[in-house]
């Protein structure tokens, strides 16, 4: 067998610029450039100045907020206000004088009955000398 060699290919690489020279793009030969004409707007007469209106926003009016702690506050207010009124019901009942009516000077004086009885007698089992005892 014949073995067959390839030559190697050549190295196609861009030709290297001139570097005494800057780089310069290469335009098409017609290539032209528009430039927009320039258009100034007139000056504005300074001696009379219209400015719109300025609109004026009316404030804002807040609306009170709605918690449940000032529903709360409520009903425990309420409540307090009821239990210091029942104390002072209380203390002005306690405060009133409750006497009954005087009846000792309207009925007769405690007088025991007298009843006739026999003159108890010394009995020997209860000897009050502490010297015979």
């Amino acid at each position: 067998m014949i073995a067959t060699v390839k030559k190697p290919s050549p190295i196609k690489a861009p030709p290297v610029p001139h570097f005494g020279l800057p780089f310069q793009p290469r335009r098409p030969e017609n290539h032209q450039v528009a430039v927009p004409q320039f258009k100034a707007q007139p000056l504005p007469d300074f001696d009379t100045v219209l400015l719109p209106e300025k609109k004026r926003l009316k404030p804002t009016k807040p609306k009170p907020f709605k918690l449940l702690l000032d529903d709360r506050g409520v009903v425990k207010n309420s409540c307090w206000e009821q239990m210091v009124k029942e104390e002072q019901k209380r203390q002005e009942k306690a405060a009133m004088f409750k006497a009954r009516p005087n009846e000792v000077t309207c009925k007769e004086p405690f007088r025991p009955k007298l009843e006739a009885r026999a003159a108890v007698g010394k009995s020997k089992h209860l000897d009050a000398d502490p010297v015979t005892r």
